[in-house]
C-alpha cells in the first residue's frame, strides 16, 4: 500500500464518458508508463480518504503526485508533463490564472453528461495493471 501512495496517481470519474475518454488518451500519449489510475468511486479512492490523502470532495480529475493533490484545471496541467510532444505543451496553460481555468474545468465538467454518455469503459491486459 505505501508503495503505491508513492507513485504519481490519477483519479478519475468511473461514470463520465469524457473521463474515461481522457485516461484513454493520457494512456496512449504518456512518454513513459509511470502512472497508476482509479476512479473516485473505488474502495483505494475511499481508503485514501480516511487517510487523509485524497482530500478533495469534488467530482473532478486528481493527481497525487509526490504526496501533493492536484485538482481540476491543475491536475490537467500536471498530467500534461507525463505525455509526448505536442500533449506536454499544455503546461503552458500556467500562465493563465488558475480562477480562470478552473471555471473552464467546471463548465465542462458540469455540462459532460451532455456532451458525453456515461460509460463503463474497462482497460484491456494490456494496461490493466495500472488501475488501482
Amino acid at each position: 500500500m505505501e508503495e503505491i501512495t508513492k507513485q504519481s496517481i490519477v483519479f478519475y470519474d468511473g461514470t463520465c464518458g469524457l473521463c474515461h475518454n481522457a485516461v484513454r488518451f493520457i494512456l496512449r500519449f504518456e512518454k513513459s508508463s509511470v502512472l497508476l489510475f482509479t476512479s473516485l468511486e473505488s474502495e483505494f479512492a475511499q481508503m485514501m480518504r480516511k487517510k487523509g490523502i485524497l482530500t478533495t470532495k469534488d467530482n473532478s480529475v486528481v493527481l497525487i503526485e509526490n504526496g501533493k493533490e492536484y485538482t481540476k484545471s491543475c491536475a490537467a496541467m500536471q498530467i500534461s508533463k507525463y505525455l509526448k510532444f505536442p500533449f506536454n505543451g499544455f503546461v503552458i496553460f500556467k500562465i493563465v490564472p488558475t480562477i480562470l481555468l478552473n471555471s473552464i474545468y467546471d463548465w465542462v465538467a458540469n455540462n459532460r453528461f451532455r456532451f458525453f454518455k456515461q460509460s463503463c469503459w474497462l482497460p484491456n491486459k494490456r494496461y490493466l495493471s495500472r488501475f488501482i
